[in-house]
């Protein structure tokens, strides 16, 4: 597998180490002073990142050292102590979460039950009131037709004139009185001359063998 330039200069500098050592470390230590840039130089950004890096190191360093202890001591390998995190227990989480969703379903499930028993009275309350007012405005017309008809019939009928006679009579047969107006003249004339004798007949009894 190839390695990554990282990975080629850290065995470079392994293998200058093996060669001399104190030699290398003196050329790092000098080309460090070289790039180095005092605290009182620095800007607050790049102070607490140089401290950060100082941490890191020294806690590898420190964990390095307890390592090379432990080891020269007898040890074969540093014991880690593994952290135990007690999480709550999740099936009780849920069991309340679900029991507290179905007593709201149900809470929810009879306001709908009595919003739909308030429904259905209400509706059956507008339907009483619709027949209510529909026979009261029946009643109303009966009434009012009744006394229509009791006043058309109490009402004398308009005694009718020679010419309405005549033109009522003509259309009543089937002729047109504008066309056949010589027709309608004559019935004027009769229907006139019968109205001027009628008072006369109904005071004075006339005898029925000379009718």
């Amino acid at each position: 597998m190839a390695l990554t330039n990282a990975e080629r200069q850290k065995r470079w500098r392994e293998k200058q180490k093996e060669k001399n050592k104190q030699g290398f470390l003196a050329k790092e230590r000098a080309r460090k002073k070289k790039t180095y840039v005092s605290v009182d130089k620095l800007s607050k950004k790049d102070l607490e990142k140089r401290r950060m890096a100082g941490r890191k190191r020294e806690k590898k360093s420190y964990y390095v050292r307890k390592a090379r202890k432990s080891l020269n001591n007898g040890e074969k390998s540093v014991t880690h102590t593994r952290l135990v995190v007690r999480m709550p227990p999740l099936k009780k989480k849920y069991n309340r979460a679900l029991r507290r969703a179905n007593r709201e379903l149900e809470e929810l499930r009879q306001k709908n039950g009595e919003l739909e028993k308030s429904k259905r009275k209400i509706q059956k309350r507008c339907e009483r009131l619709v027949k209510t007012n529909l026979d009261s405005t029946m009643n109303h017309n009966k009434g009012y037709s009744a006394d229509e008809s009791s006043m058309a019939e109490s009402k004398p009928p308009t005694p009718l004139t020679p010419r309405s006679k005549a033109v009522r009579d003509m259309t009543k047969d089937g002729l047109n009185p504008r066309v056949h107006s010589t027709t309608r003249r004559r019935l004027i004339e009769a229907n006139a001359t019968i109205a001027a004798f009628s008072p006369a007949l109904r005071h004075k009894k006339v005898r029925s063998d000379l009718i």
